[in-house]
């Protein structure tokens, strides 16, 4: 049977090191500078296999299991089903982007990818629950015009717009054209202190059509100029380790997945919207 292309291991030029220790990967985020601050923020994601970078959306629609083929109206119905259930249980005004987070968040398929501003959270999430051999942290450092900046009135953008350059994002006094693909950081607030905990960005991925589907970051042209990954080999029985490290700075399974009263409520809305619009043998 044929891999689906979601699935299939991606080569290898990206990597840049394949460590085994904690201070090993110490070493290689400053060896390469990669342990400071920087405008807009180097994001990285920790994955326990070394898969390709497409959001879950992406994932459901290549292996087919959208009970609707048009997907920008199932993408859309969701949203609005996930938006109007969660809203006895979210006060206060979100836009649809960080709407967008929060439905990531609880699982709904959306065209979001996780990152983290902290190159540790990511660690931990690559080896968190990992039962393979080879873990994977990548690393995204976009530009300034891939990047959604916090100063845009997100209100007057849709992450649910198309076309490559329908709106255009101001950078000071400076315009830039809006793409389809591009990161951005949530604003955080109560409903998503995990999001916060966890340093917490996406970015939110370019639908082509429903011919040509989606495209993952690591063969977007454009933005896999500014991607690389970090190997992390945990065959020597370093992985708990490397977790207990991790665990004095505060990282850990109780600080990362925060528990809130509402929790079950929008975990069961997910369960029944995924169920309702698509054949997803996690539901």
């Amino acid at each position: 049977m044929a891999t689906n292309v979601c699935d299939q291991i991606i080569d290898e030029k990206f990597i840049i090191a394949r460590v085994e220790t904690f201070d090993q990967y110490l070493n290689v985020l400053r060896k390469n500078k990669l342990d400071f601050q920087s405008d807009p923020p180097i994001l990285f994601r920790g994955q326990n296999k070394n898969w390709p970078l497409y959001a879950s959306l992406a994932r459901l629609w290549c292996a087919g299991k959208f009970k609707n083929y048009n997907y920008k109206k199932t993408e859309k119905s969701m949203f609005d089903e996930f938006k109007c259930g969660a809203n006895g249980w979210i006060a206060g005004e979100l836009s649809d982007w960080d709407w967008l987070a929060l439905a990531q968040h609880y699982k709904l398929p959306t065209k979001l990818l996780d990152w983290s501003e902290d190159p540790f959270v990511a660690l931990w999430f690559a080896l968190w629950e990992s039962k393979e051999e080879n873990s994977v942290v990548w690393v995204f450092q976009p530009k300034r015009r891939w990047f959604l900046l916090p100063n845009v009135d997100r209100s007057l953008l849709s992450p649910f717009s198309s076309g490559k350059a329908e709106f255009w994002v101001v950078r000071r006094d400076r315009p830039c054209p809006f793409f389809r693909t591009i990161a951005f950081k949530p604003n955080y607030n109560i409903y998503n202190i995990r999001l916060r905990r966890q340093f917490g960005c996406f970015v939110l991925h370019e639908y082509i059509s429903d011919e040509n589907g989606f495209i993952s970051l690591n063969e977007h042209k454009t933005f896999n100029k500014g991607l690389k990954s970090i190997e992390i080999n945990t065959n020597s029985g370093s992985r708990l380790e490397i977790l207990n490290e991790l665990n004095k700075y505060g990282i850990n399974e109780k600080t990362m997945f925060y528990k809130f009263d509402f929790d079950e409520h929008l975990e069961e809305l997910t369960k029944k919207i995924r169920n309702k619009y698509s054949e997803d043998s996690k539901n």
